[in-house]
């Protein structure tokens, strides 16, 4: 609808990633007419990305049961002029396997009208990234790094601890070298 507005911007001004580094994305909802419609803020299934070229890519999630997201009356938010974020992290929905340019364009169905039992079916704007060629030295020290985290922030600390905690956790999980492979088998119960 024209008083719908779907937008799709990276999270920083940063467009060159390392093969392996977190891309964070936000996805934006506004609407002109805000008495209309409601944001559905909660399950991360409801978004999903379309990548070109679809070469030197894949789905992390491929042959992994779908999850069934369920709308709940505290997870709605109306929607105004003002705009809605939700922050994802990209490499959730596609792994970059090698370098390239590519193309991500964002679809969702986390919009509500009001007066209809189904979402609508939005399609965002298009973003370009770049995927450097592995490097092994950037590889080996953003794997230390988060193992650092893990080794010296102690679980069960505060929120931000925790965070870290988690990020570090993401970290080693994008990487996708068998050095990151091992860690992760490592660090799986913490």
């Amino acid at each position: 609808p024209a008083d719908v507005d779907f937008r799709l911007r990276l999270e920083s001004d940063k467009t060159r990633f390392q093969l392996g580094e977190i891309i964070s994305v936000e996805l934006l909802y506004a609407v002109t007419s805000p008495e209309k419609y409601s944001l559905n803020r909660r399950p991360p299934s409801s978004s999903e990305f379309m990548v070109e070229p679809v070469e030197g890519t894949r789905d992390p999630r491929r042959g992994l049961p779908v999850s069934v997201g369920m709308a709940g009356i505290d997870w709605m938010a109306a929607l105004g002029p003002k705009a809605e974020t939700v922050r994802r992290d990209l490499n959730e929905w596609v792994r970059f396997d090698g370098p390239g340019r590519y193309r991500i364009t964002a679809l969702s169905r986390r919009v509500w009208p009001k007066s209809s039992p189904a979402p609508l079916e939005l399609k965002s704007n298009t973003v370009e990234v770049e995927i450097l060629p592995a490097d092994p030295a950037w590889q080996a020290a953003a794997l230390k790094q988060a193992i650092t985290v893990l080794e010296t922030v102690l679980p069960g600390g505060t929120s931000e601890a925790m965070q870290q905690r988690r990020a570090a956790a993401r970290t080693i999980r994008f990487l996708d070298t068998p050095a990151a492979v091992r860690q992760c088998v490592r660090w799986f119960r913490a």
